[in-house]
């Protein structure tokens, strides 16, 4: 996997837990009761399923797509049509995808999406290529960061040191390069799966 592929998984991921290890239902269920925490949490594993899948083409109707997508979720958790938590994810996998489907048809776009089974088996395994328009995207915000978080960042992801080497090159204290390293990635999160891109 190249270092970029990994910078993105870790920008993607949910920043609280792995995916496996959040229970989705209770989300859904907080959802019902108007938690906007957990609406914000169910919007950013569908915003990162439309990156995963390079979804860029319909980039100014990721807001509408991530709520359609939440809503038809909710609506099939509620109707119990999701009897398992573990198969969320790949319920808001499909869904998103058959979503961003019906957009491009209805927008006259073409696109060429991988087979689901191989995203999803790529994604389990950290072994899909990265999107070329993924990559450029991820340069570019990178080269927005202020030259402290940037420097993280690029010691860390692209040359694979460890903290405590970073910390040593850059003769910062370890506290500082987690500080550093933990605001970059909310600050590349903010630009790359917001709709202000």
């Amino acid at each position: 996997m190249s270092s970029l592929s990994k910078l993105w998984l870790v920008v993607i991921a949910e920043p609280d837990a792995p995916v496996a290890e959040v229970d989705w239902f209770a989300e859904l269920e907080a959802l019902g009761r108007g938690d906007v925490a957990a609406l914000a949490r169910i919007r950013r594993l569908v915003t990162s399923q439309l990156a995963r899948m390079g979804a860029y083409a319909a980039r100014e109707a990721w807001d509408d797509l991530a709520q359609e997508v939440v809503v038809r979720v909710w609506r099939a958790h509620r109707d119990g049509r999701v009897r398992e938590a573990s198969a969320l994810p790949g319920f808001v996998r499909t869904t998103t995808r058959n979503a961003f489907i019906d957009w491009t048809r209805k927008h006259g776009r073409e696109v060429d999406l991988p087979d689901e089974a191989v995203v999803a088996n790529a994604d389990a395994q950290g072994e899909r290529p990265l999107d070329p328009a993924i990559q450029q995207a991820l340069r570019n915000a990178l080269s927005t960061l202020s030259d402290r978080h940037r420097e993280v960042v690029e010691r860390i992801y692209l040359e694979n040191l460890s903290y405590d080497e970073t910390a040593a090159a850059l003769n910062r204290p370890r506290g500082t390069i987690n500080r550093l390293q933990r605001e970059a990635i909310l600050a590349l999160r903010a630009q790359l799966l917001s709709g202000d891109r």
